[in-house]
Formats: C-alpha cells, sequence, structure tokens
C-alpha cells in the first residue's frame, strides 16, 4: 500500500524502496494530507490530484519485479486522523521516533491539499457510490495515460 505508512511516520519512498524486491502485488493509492492540531488528516486522492509521486513509485515496484500486480485503492471516504501528536498516538509504538514526527509534520505541510479533503459523511448513498464511481475512474485515466 502506498500510502498508509504516512500513518506511521514512515517516509513513503524509503519504504517503496525497501520492500520493491519481495513486492508481488501493491495497492497503489494517492493521498491528500492536512496539518491539524493533533497530527493530520489523510484522504484516498484520484491518482495525479495528492501528494505522492505515482509514477515514481510504479517505476520502482516494476523494476525490482516486471511481473507485480497494481491494484486501484481509492476508497471515498471522510478523511481519516492521524493523531501523531498526542501520547495515544505513540502508545502502541516500542518508542517515541521525534525525528521521523518531525520529518513527516515537515512532508505535510510541504504538500497541502490541491483541493478540500473529501468528506461523504452527509452525502447520500447514491451520491456516495457515484463519486467512487468517478474517483475510480479517474485513477484509471491516469494510469492509461
Amino acid at each position: 500500500d502506498t500510502g498508509n505508512n504516512i500513518t506511521m511516520c514512515e517516509e513513503p519512498y524509503a519504504v517503496i524502496e525497501a520492500l520493491a524486491p519481495y513486492a508481488v502485488s501493491c495497492h497503489l493509492k494517492d493521498i491528500a494530507v492536512q496539518l491539524t492540531e493533533d497530527g493530520f488528516l489523510i484522504s484516498e486522492v484520484p491518482f495525479g490530484t495528492g501528494m505522492l509521486d505515482l509514477k515514481r513509485i510504479v517505476r520502482t515496484l516494476a523494476k525490482a519485479n516486471t511481473a507485480i500486480d497494481f491494484h486501484v485503492e481509492m476508497a471515498t471516504r471522510d478523511p481519516l486522523a492521524v493523531p501523531c501528536r498526542t501520547d495515544a498516538y505513540w502508545a502502541v509504538f516500542s518508542e517515541r521516533r521525534e525525528a521521523d514526527l518531525q520529518r513527516t509534520l515537515a512532508m505535510v505541510a510541504a504538500n497541502p491539499p490541491k483541493q478540500p479533503p473529501p468528506t461523504v459523511a452527509e452525502l447520500s448513498a447514491e451520491r456516495i457510490l457515484a463519486d467512487e464511481e468517478k474517483n475510480n475512474h479517474a485513477c484509471l485515466q491516469w494510469a492509461v495515460q
């Protein structure tokens, strides 16, 4: 998964490069992030509209395994809160990794969302489904470019 590692305060490209030799499939996603008082919000967004360099990611993974399978992961949902500035967040880690936290927060600050993060809580099920279909089609259009 190309976005989840950021929620663990890991540098995305370092993780991808380290795991590429072992990868046989990949949930490819793009993400938007936004700073909050407790940490940041993370949202899946259509490919090419978020902060990840997906072309670099695909090149890295395909170079390591030319038979790798890529799968679109594009959940249309409210942003997820990553409360990485709280003690509760770090309770499941063996230690608080301050350098990783500061690097992650700097990366989030340097990559504000290109548009407001999507929210769907107030939308009808039909509207959410329509948005999900539109977002997945946008991802596939990006992939065939």
